[in-house]
């Protein structure tokens, strides 16, 4: 049953990870008293009264059980009413489940007594569904959100549900099937799953409900958990190092922290849970938001295969105290909880339960990660990272191409039977074949999906940034052929039975990458889309388009990329695509006409794959070196000795890569010494050039008449620069306006190219500014002069300018000489103190560009 048919989906919180049921805050009138006459308004007499629960003495502080309760219960009323908001991490084992019925006894107890006013509107119960959960508990889990889902409603507590999952990049096929990581072994050096699947989505949900609560409220949140020091010394450490307190709230780094179970035992807390239930047995004297706590109680004694515990004296052994959770994990090596429920041993022969058998594909599954943990011919050798000197290590790392093409076709495998099996049930439900109860009517749906259209696309859309495979598309090729053509393949206890044995790690040694970077300044460069550059010349700014993105070698315009707040897949549209679209691309990808880039281009101009703009550039990065790994060859399976062996790539050991690295550090470290004292003595000379300032002393004025000297000659030397331009820009429009009018005809090419020039010089002229601004249009002034007096008196034009035609006494050089006069006032019109009268216009400062050179 999938979870997110019991909760509203809510908008506001992000990327999609969390589903919530809220019902709006109310903190109006003060409430009336509510009283039924059920188990929750006897609590308070049932634990002064009930002989079972003050005869049940705890282990651990020698208290009677009732006692216990009713302190646990008292510590999280005044939490409550001291105007903490509460917040429950509920996993569905019998700790946290034990706490949440202390929760709602405080809760519930104070909504009753009409005080419901008095305490915070916004608790909530935190989930986190890390879609590889055991499937039992899973199921479990959500029928038990879904009860305590309607006992909100009924009672009406401001508590809201939360179920929280990972995003598609931390799940674990986005983790272990991509290719990105590892699973977390037993010799993990940190439990990075439990991190990416609990921590960091738990992180999430706490951040996303505090966002919607009031400020002034936001610094009283507390974390009630169900940590015990029974547990383990380790445990108790960790309680005692944060001062964690059963009583009383305790602030840490994190926040505020209760542990109200703190001191229990492991058969407290089953003595709890075994007294607690909605019916009206005597047996269950506490008030529950379930019938029971059987099937609780029944799935520990499952995964253990020890538990047993009594209806009539509700006791249970320390053998519950097995974990379960999730299928894939192999932090503790074996899943001996999943291997209990699935197997029941006979005389020495194990046989496998029908009740748990569809669970064996998973089981497989986590069996072959662990057996193949050694196993480096499945590993991929090639390194992702350049080190010093533009070399990459090669060394046994992730797995391997084919390993996880394999992987995919068991997960995908797994799911084909299990609907298989669904379907066949429902077959016979239909027909009357086996009897019509609830557990029938839920094991005739499928109870786990590993791989998910969205989590195939995103496989795929990895993969071929990696270029793992010669062809796009495998990872949607291999689904096809289990879900479409029946190709499954499932794992056999021979390949289970021998694990690979424990060696080291083979010695690394390091390749050598070309240009010491992945990418190329090709068009086709990573994420670079040549269909865009081909069609669309101008698009650069057009975010419709392409997509600018800071590189390691400056900006890159690459092609149209959706954003969003985290790695997102539309799920319609991935099974689209996998089923629809795929059929007119399978040819030409699987041909070779389609390269690797080419479909994860096609998924980003398609806008199925959406991701956070601050990963845009790491995405362009990631195709530059897959495409730089298949143009080395070392794309695909690879082997240490065949990567060894080749002769056209720069392979060093370890030494001589050393001493290649200690070189460059060597280098390094004298240009940064060389800068460290060219800085200092810099900096002595600031400081002493300051001291002279401050106290005006004769050395400063030396120093000032050098700097005003300098000033004066760049100023000189940059206004000639810019003068001589556009001297020579105007006397080519001159030339050209010459030219013309002599030869009596309008050339289209000549105009053209005088209002380019014209354009260039109004620019260039309305930039002017400060001294070198006069010291231009002084240049300029002297220049048109000259060139005024030669028009006038026909001295020095050269018999072949162009201005030997009209110089004096030609008739025309009248209309010439007033062309330059008025170049020259205009040059002048841009000197801020300077006002030009141009004939029949009006007086007007700072003449506009397209009003200079009116006359030209």
């Amino acid at each position: 049953m999938d979870n997110f048919d019991l909760f509203e989906h809510i908008d506001f919180l992000d990327e999609q990870a969390c589903a919530i049921s809220i019902a709006e805050p109310s903190l109006a009138q003060p409430q009336a008293t509510i009283y039924r006459g059920d188990k929750w308004d006897q609590l308070r007499e049932t634990l002064l009264n009930n002989e079972e629960l003050m005869a049940a003495i705890s282990d651990t502080t020698g208290q009677p059980l009732s006692s216990m309760i009713t302190e646990a219960v008292l510590a999280i009323r005044a939490t409550l009413l001291d105007g903490f908001t509460i917040s429950l991490a509920l996993s569905g084992g019998k700790d946290s489940t034990g706490t949440l019925h202390l929760l709602l006894f405080a809760m519930i107890g104070l909504v009753r007594e009409g005080r419901g006013n008095e305490i915070s509107a916004y608790h909530w119960i935190s989930h986190t569904d890390t879609q590889v959960e055991n499937p039992e508990v899973r199921n479990l889990a959500d029928r038990q959100l879904a009860a305590i889902q309607e006992l909100i409603d009924k009672e009406r507590l401001p508590l809201a549900i939360v179920v929280g999952k990972p995003s598609l990049a931390s799940s674990w096929t986005g983790r272990v099937l991509t290719g990105r990581g590892l699973p977390t072994y037993v010799t993990s050096s940190s439990p990075q799953c439990s991190i990416d699947l609990k921590v960091t989505t738990g992180n999430r949900v706490k951040a996303q409900m505090i966002k919607r609560m009031p400020k002034d409220m936001r610094e009283k949140v507390c974390l009630v958990l169900g940590s015990r020091d029974a547990e383990g010394a380790t445990r108790a450490g960790n309680i005692a190092k944060r001062g964690g307190h059963a009583t009383a709230p305790v602030k840490t780094s994190a926040g505020w922290e209760l542990y109200p179970i703190r001191h229990w035992s492991q058969g407290d807390v089953w003595e709890l849970l075994m007294s607690c239930g909605n019916d009206a047995s005597a047996h269950l004297p506490l008030p529950s938001y379930q019938a029971n706590n059987r099937e609780l109680a029944e799935l520990y004694r499952d995964a253990t295969g020890e538990c047993i515990w009594s209806a009539s004296e509700r006791k249970v052994s320390d053998a519950c105290g097995a974990r379960t959770g999730c299928w894939t994990c192999l932090r503790g090596g074996t899943d001996k909880s999943m291997e209990n429920m699935l197997y029941h041993e006979v005389n020495g022969v194990k046989t496998l339960v029908d009740r748990y058998a569809y669970m064996v594909n998973l089981n497989n599954i986590q069996r072959l990660l662990g057996v193949k943990q050694w196993s480096w011919e499945d590993r991929h050798p090639v390194g992702r990272t350049i080190y010093a000197g533009g070399f990459i290590k090669v060394q046994p790392d992730v797995f391997s191409p084919s390993f996880l093409a394999r992987l995919l076709r068991l997960c995908c495998s797994a799911d084909y039977v299990e609907q298989q099996r669904a379907e066949e049930l429902e077959m016979k439900l239909l027909l009357g074949e086996i009897e019509d109860n609830d557990y029938n009517q839920r094991m005739s749906k499928p109870q786990f999906r590993i791989v998910s259209p969205e989590q195939l696309l995103h496989v795929s859309w990895l993969w071929d940034f990696h270029c793992f495979h010669s062809t796009p598309f495998q990872a949607i090729e291999i689904y096809r052929s289990v879900w479409e053509d029946g190709n499954i393949e499932l794992l056999t206890e021979v390949e289970l039975t021998t694990a690979v044995p424990a060696t080291k790690i083979p010695q690394e040694f390091w390749l050598k990458i070309p240009n010491l970077k992945w990418g190329s300044d090709e068009l086709t460069d990573g994420l670079s889309d040549p269909m865009l550059s081909a069609t669309y010349f101008d698009g650069q700014d057009d975010r419709r388009a392409a997509t600018k993105v800071r590189t390691h070698d400056g900006n890159r315009t690459i092609g149209p990329v959706e954003t969003a707040k985290q790695l997102t897949i539309d799920g319609d549209v991935a099974s689209w695509i996998i089923w629809e679209e795929y059929d007119r691309m399978r040819e030409s990808a699987q041909a070779g006409e389609m390269t690797n880039t080419a479909a994860v281009l096609y998924l980003l101009r398609f806008g199925v794959v959406q991701i956070t703009p601050s990963k845009v550039a790491d995405m362009h990065m990631m195709a530059q070196r897959g495409q730089r790994m298949r143009q080395m060859g070392l794309s695909g399976d690879q082997s240490l000795m065949g990567i060894y062996c080749r002769s056209d790539l720069e392979i060093l050991s370890t030494p001589e890569y050393r001493q290649i690295v200690q070189a460059e550090y060597r280098r390094h470290e004298i240009k940064h010494l060389a800068r460290a004292r060219q800085m200092r003595r810099l900096c002595w000379i600031s400081f002493t050039l300051d001291y002279h300032r401050q106290n005006n002393t004769a050395f400063w004025a030396d120093v000032e008449h050098v700097l005003f000297a300098e000033q004066e000659v760049e100023a000189q030397e940059q206004a000639k620069r810019i003068g001589f331009d556009l001297e020579c820009r105007i006397s080519s429009v001159i030339a050209v306006r010459v030219a013309r009018l002599t030869n009596g005809g309008i050339n289209a090419a000549s105009l053209q190219l005088e209002k380019r020039w014209k354009r260039q010089i109004a620019a260039s002229l309305s930039q002017l500014r400060g001294k070198v601004g006069s010291l231009v249009r002084k240049h300029l002034d002297t220049e048109l002069v000259r060139l005024q007096r030669q028009l006038e008196t026909g001295e020095g034009v050269s018999p072949s300018s162009v201005f030997s035609d009209v110089a004096y006494p030609n008739v025309t050089y009248l209309s010439f000489v007033r062309m330059v006069k008025t170049g020259r006032r205009l040059v002048m019109a841009q000197l801020p103190d300077v006002v030009v009268k141009l004939p029949n216009r009006p007086l007007k400062r700072y003449v506009e560009g397209d009003q200079l050179l009116l006359a030209m």
